[in-house]
């Protein structure tokens, strides 16, 4: 219809909150009810051209049909005002909600069904990002743009996993002191795609996504098989590599069995595996981090906190962390020769670290003038491309 009369619809996408914990709290019967009864609300604010209907298991969606922008905007506010007042009694209890909507206008430039769902699911989670009953109402926003180009990426990586197209890479950690590339024992896992045309894929196109959309588990699980074949198969027992564990893989309560299976499976030895946390996601699951981070250490693997100060919100956790190492943000390495303000940074987080115990390692260095400031410092180890850009696992062979 917008093709060919030029009208203007838009499709509201509704996320709601709670639903899972009137289900868990007052049971499935509670849920059911909360459901059936914000349908109604939906039908009473909808027109007889409008559509309704549900599309998840606590999301719906209201098509409004020929409306302007203005006029369509003007009913999702009142959605949601109708959204904040809404309760329902249960038993001795009064149910409330809340929602996240996000926007989708359809024009003659929509090109498709399937783009109007990804945009308004999209749009949908910038509003949830920026808070509770959030509308996020954009006509071609650049930000719905940038969400929708992450969203592309969905079949990509699907494609890549199901038909084994990532590769393992290395970057070598080698003491400040003494920076001996011959005797690098040390190396970080780095992972990429490798695209149907042979060409490499670097982590930063497609790990946001990964992110975004719940891929990136499995991009994990992935890279933790290949580093066991890989050591499995190596003679070389003095090697230890460290792999990266996203926030989400963390939160995942198989995790520990998984990995302490395939040390059982493989034979390799917990000393040639280090994992890195960032300090974020170790304090967004710090109970399931700290069970991971004890049981594992107790075989006799490693563990850093990555990133360590880009937010400062693990200062009073690191003292419960029993990390062996914490690697310094790779923004401070690059403007501690050009601010006081990076250098200190730089200094008293290694101060910080060496206190307690933990070595430190400062990622991203690029110069020597960096390099000289960090032996200066006395900062443990360093890892960027003044000593060694990443090159592929299998060459180490």
């Amino acid at each position: 219809m917008a093709h060919s009369d030029d009208s203007t619809h838009t499709l509201l996408y509704i996320d709601l909150y709670n639903f899972s914990v009137i289900n868990d709290t007052c049971g499935h019967n509670a849920g059911d009810e909360l459901l059936c009864q914000f349908a109604r609300l939906l039908e009473k604010q909808a027109e007889s051209r409008d559509v309704v209907a549900r599309i998840g298991n606590d999301e719906f969606a209201l098509l409004l049909n020929d409306r302007t922008v203005e006029e369509s905007r003007e009913v999702a506010e009142h959605l949601l005002w109708q959204i904040k007042a809404f309760s329902f009694p249960w038993e001795e209890r009064r149910l409330k909600i809340g929602a996240s909507i996000g926007a989708k206008v359809i024009d003659r430039n929509t090109v498709s069904e399937i783009d109007v769902l990804v945009a308004a699911g999209t749009s949908c989670a910038a509003a949830k990002e920026s808070g509770r009953n959030r509308i996020n109402f954009q006509y071609r926003s650049v930000e719905v743009a940038e969400r929708h180009s992450l969203a592309e990426w969905i079949p990509v990586i699907t494609d890549a996993l199901e038909e084994d197209r990532f590769v393992l890479y290395c970057q070598p950690i080698v003491p400040v002191a003494s920076q001996d590339k011959a005797a690098v024992r040390h190396y970080e896992v780095l992972v990429r795609m490798v695209d149907r045309d042979g060409s490499i894929i670097l982590p930063g196109k497609f790990i946001p996504a990964a992110e975004h959309y719940g891929l990136v588990e499995e991009i994990d699980r992935w890279v933790l098989n290949n580093i066991f074949t890989y050591l499995e198969k190596s003679a070389k027992a003095d090697q230890r590599f460290a792999v990266n564990l996203s926030g989400n893989t963390i939160s995942d309560e198989d995790l520990k069995d998984y990995i302490i299976g395939k040390f059982e499976a493989t034979g390799v030895s917990p000393s040639q595996l280090q994992f890195e946390v960032t300090e974020t996601a170790a304090i967004r699951h710090f109970d399931r981090a700290m069970d991971l981070i004890h049981a594992l250490k107790d075989l006799g693997c490693y563990f850093s906190l990555d990133d360590f100060g880009s937010g400062l919100s693990s200062l009073g956790y690191l003292k419960e962390l029993p990390v062996d190492y914490l690697k310094i943000d790779g923004s401070f390495i690059r403007t501690m020769e050009l601010n006081e303000v990076g250098y200190s940074m730089v200094s008293t987080i290694n101060h910080l670290g060496h206190i307690m115990g933990i070595a430190t390692i400062a990622e991203c260095v690029e110069n020597s003038t960096q390099l000289s400031m960090l032996q200066e410092i006395g900062v443990d180890y360093a890892q960027g491309f003044l000593i060694a850009r990443p090159q592929p696992l299998a060459q180490l062979s």
